[in-house]
């Protein structure tokens, strides 16, 4: 969206010719002051209907958008980023909402469209069946997915999400559909181009059209402002936008015969708490237990019937007032409070015992048991004993048998039952992940394939829980490899590199491979390790000193970076390591470090370095006090330097890393972002920089912004023949390989099998021998590069 534009939101819901502004839910909202890096263009609104016989209250509703708002604006990242955190955070929330109320077949499903506006550019996000026409001067688009006809938020762990991109100019419309009309057809469409809202609005909703959910979205010349028309009854504000609701009238439940028949919207209540979280809108049930809970999922998510899996009409209308006065409040089943709503929670008489009288009954009940246990034991023994000898088993035999054998009894009808009962549970998990398995291994579609394969896996898992077969760890197997291909994973077998392994205290921050050598900064010490490679693997160098333990250099602080140092330079040395004052240590084994200090620059001396890159030679060193990125031509740290940034800078307080291939400068920065800079030091040519995206290549995916699960936290490139760059994604310890120039996503190298607890901390990539190292705390691994 342009400044000069203004957005003007129009929603409408009919049913049977009535219109039902409750029936729909619109949120608007605009950058607050506290957002994420990159958000303060953005502007984004929010589209939500409800479908199913448990929809969210009203109220809830306009809660629920207005933290999911607040959320869009806290994910760093790219704009796709933050619409699917959005997506994802309403799916979980109405999946854990409908699995309690699956015990009385009430499921409610979200549609959700996302308007993500920054200058003239639109990123639609839709999940479920609803659809978008953008009516242009120069024609009319339709964006629809057929994928999402059967789907809705709610209803899977899988969430449904299409995403588009629009340019909008003045005049234009968007027209954002939960529930179309038939007549909405582009070609129809195009003649409505330019015109009013209520032209729009007659020409759109006539009379003959009785069953619509959507809302208009107009581009005028304005000041930049999203508009929403006023609602009758006005709603709390919040911060972050403003939602868009009209009174509603109180609307009975009405018995339901489908899990999934849609109803409409219930009561509003009266206020909308000032505080709460996407995971309020939960409803408050009585707890399941974790067999009851894995029962309903499974009927809910992995093996749905055939009403389950087809998703509803898009909203129904109320029942007429005739209707509505002849339901019976008995029948009807009041919608479950909230969490946190506690004012709804209702408060029932407690059932009062006498002292002592529940244990008393639970006594007598016992003894009665018993008594009737030795009735029975004498019986039989009077039937085959003779008489003197049964008279003759003592009394106390007799009593003990007549406690102990209902015991053994039940003891052994428990350890039968939960045999049969793990047995059987057992096979259907693993049934049932066998033919999801198989039918996802022949799908054609990429993402009903990853769908069905990712509910195989979690199958496998609980099955696990139950017993065990030897040919479960091969349909594993098989799951893990095509989702890996989906997903451009390749799988390497980390092992042990350091002989002895390091000590607890250490924490490897910095990897540099070097020929047989490993050279490893310690974080918590400032001092570099390091290890030489035999033929049991790379041991220690008790002998070797580089960093704040070598005697007789005065003011060295604790080393905080290193690379390998060029080949023929001088100092003679193999490792070039630096603290965060500007002082610096030339590294080489069998030798005493050589000690130096940076040559300060224009503006002073260097105070706070963060870090520092080698590329051919020439040393690119990060300081933040001065804000600037300092350029050591050939190395030589006592000649002035020269700043890379001549005239912008960009942010450079939040860079946790840097790399440099041939004065193409990459800034790592903590949200996982990266910012790209060309140098130029030619006059009145200034460095340019900018923030590209990752790109994504995954089949399915292709084209589209690449969002690791976490932020990317150390960066490397790799020198021909194969030049690229490898990023290090610490939470699922994954090294990404990306293009250099574009940023093209070409695979992520993940672990085989289980390494140390922790996340990641340090990695490097050596192209020419083709290792990878990976470092989480003191541990450190190797692997061949595939």
């Amino acid at each position: 969206m342009s400044a000069s534009l203004d957005i003007n939101l129009l929603p409408v819901a009919r049913y049977a010719g009535r219109d039902y502004p409750e029936l729909l839910c619109l949120y608007a909202s605009e950058p607050p002051r506290r957002r994420a890096r990159g958000r303060d263009a953005d502007r984004l609104a929010l589209y939500l209907a409800m479908v199913g016989n448990a929809p969210l209250p009203p109220g809830k509703q306009d809660q629920a958008l207005a933290d999911l708002a607040k959320l869009y604006y806290e994910t760093p990242g790219s704009v796709t980023a933050g619409l699917r955190r959005v997506a994802e955070e309403l799916n979980k929330a109405l999946l854990e909402r409908n699995l309690l109320l699956a015990s009385s077949s009430r499921q409610g499903l979200g549609i959700l469209v996302q308007l993500a506006m920054r200058q003239s550019q639109i990123t639609l996000a839709i999940s479920g069946p609803a659809q978008a026409f953008l009516i242009s001067s120069g024609q009319t688009q339709r964006f629809a997915d057929a994928d999402m006809a059967q789907r809705g938020l709610g209803q899977s762990r899988e969430t449904p999400l299409s995403l588009y991109q629009v340019s909008l100019q003045a005049n234009d419309t968007l027209i954002l559909a939960a529930q179309s009309a038939p007549e909405w057809e582009p070609s129809a469409l195009a003649s409505l181009y330019g015109q009013g809202p209520e032209s729009l609005r007659r020409k759109l909703f006539s009379p003959s059209i009785t069953d619509v959910n959507a809302v208009i979205v107009q581009a005028r010349p304005g000041k930049g402002k999203i508009n929403l028309p006023k609602p009758v009854k006005p709603l709390p504000q919040t911060s972050v936008g403003t939602a868009r609701t009209a009174p509603r009238a109180p609307t009975p439940q009405a018995p339901v015969k489908t899990p999934l028949q849609a109803t409409p919207q219930p009561v509003a209540s009266e206020g909308v708490p000032t505080e709460a979280s996407v995971g309020q809108i939960i409803e408050r049930s009585p707890a399941p237990t974790p067999a009851a809970l894995e029962a309903t999922e499974a009927t809910l998510v992995e093996t749905p019937t055939a009403e389950a899996s087809t998703l509803p009409e898009v909203i129904k209308a109320p029942p007429p007032p005739a209707e509505i006065s002849s339901v019976s409040t008995a029948a009807a089943e009041p919608e479950p409070p909230l969490v946190g709503d506690q004012e709804s929670v209702p408060i029932r008489p407690k059932r009062r015992f006498a002292p002592g009288s529940l244990a008393s009954t639970a006594l007598a009940a016992l003894f009665g048991a018993l008594r009737a246990v030795g009735r029975g034991l004498s019986r039989l023994l009077t039937r085959i004993l003779p008489e003197d000898a049964l008279l003759s088993i003592p009394s106390t035999v007799m009593a003990f048998t007549a406690l102990a054998a209902p015991v053994i009894i039940v003891t052994i009808a428990s350890l039968v039952y939960m045999r049969l009962g793990r047995n059987a549970q057992f096979e259907i998990y693993y049934s049932q992940a066998q033919q999801i398995a198989e039918r996802g291994l022949g799908q054609s579609d990429v993402a009903a394939r990853y769908a069905d394969l990712e509910i195989a896996l979690e199958l496998l898992r609980k099955a696990e829980l139950y017993g065990s077969d030897p040919n479960i760890q091969g349909l594993r197997a098989r799951v893990r490899s095509a989702m890996d291909d989906l997903e451009l994973i390749k799988r390497v077998l980390y092992q042990p590199a350091i002989v002895g392994g390091l000590p607890a205290a250490v924490k490897v921050t910095e990897i540099v491979a070097l020929e047989d050598n490993l050279y490893l900064l310690d974080g918590n010490s400032g001092n570099v390790i390091r290890a030489r490679l035999t033929s049991q693997g790379y041991q220690v160098d008790a002998e070797f000193q580089c960093g704040v333990n070598v005697g007789g250099i005065p003011g060295l602080k604790p080393l905080i970076d290193i690379e390998a140092w060029p080949p023929g330079f001088t100092p003679e040395a193999s490792l070039l390591a630096m603290d965060a004052f500007g002082g610096v240590l030339y590294c080489l084994p069998d030798a005493s470090p050589k000690s130096d200090r940076l040559k300060a620059s224009e503006e002073g001396a260097l105070s706070d370095v963060s870090g520092f890159a080698l590329d051919l030679g020439d040393a690119y060193v990060l300081d933040r006090a001065s804000n600037q990125v300092w350029i050591y031509r050939r190395s030589e740290l006592t000649v002035d330097p020269k700043p890379f940034f001549n005239q912008e800078v960009p942010e450079l307080n939040d860079v946790v890393d840097l790399a440099v291939n041939r004065d193409d400068l990459y800034l790592l920065h903590a949200d996982g972002a990266l910012t790209l800079c060309f140098y130029s030091e030619f006059e009145g040519v200034p460095t340019r920089c900018s923030q590209p995206p990752y790109v994504d290549f995954r089949p399915g995916r292709e084209n589209l912004p690449l969002t690791p699960p976490s932020p990317f936290a150390k960066i490397q490139n790799t020198l021909p023949p194969d030049p690229s760059l490898f990023l290090l994604e610490p939470a699922t310890r994954a090294i990404y390989h990306f293009s250099l120039r574009n940023l093209s996503f070409q695979r992520q190298y993940m672990p085989d099998r289980e390494l140390a607890p922790g996340p990641a901390t340090a990695f490097a990539v050596d192209n020419i021998q083709r290792y990878l190292f990976l470092a989480i705390g003191n541990q450190v691994y190797y692997a061949v590069l595939p």
